[in-house]
């Protein structure tokens, strides 16, 4: 579960690393928090947004590595 500062760039930045990094098991998930205002990267190689939750201004996206 990952919750950064907001409207920082962190969100991506950190999903940028676990993907680059490839150290999400695959079947494994990852949940971050983020502003609804922040873009996650669309460009990533391993993982995939398989859900996203909106509250108010605050979203909760799932990630999954499906390799």
């Amino acid at each position: 579960f990952c919750d950064p500062p907001y409207n920082r760039g962190l969100a991506a930045a950190i999903l940028r690393k676990i993907d680059a990094g490839n150290i999400l098991r695959p079947g494994g998930t990852v949940i971050i928090e983020h502003s609804r205002h922040e873009q996650l990267p669309d460009n990533l190689t391993s993982i995939f947004a398989s859900r996203s939750e909106r509250y108010g201004e605050t979203l909760v996206s799932l990630l999954t590595n499906t390799t």
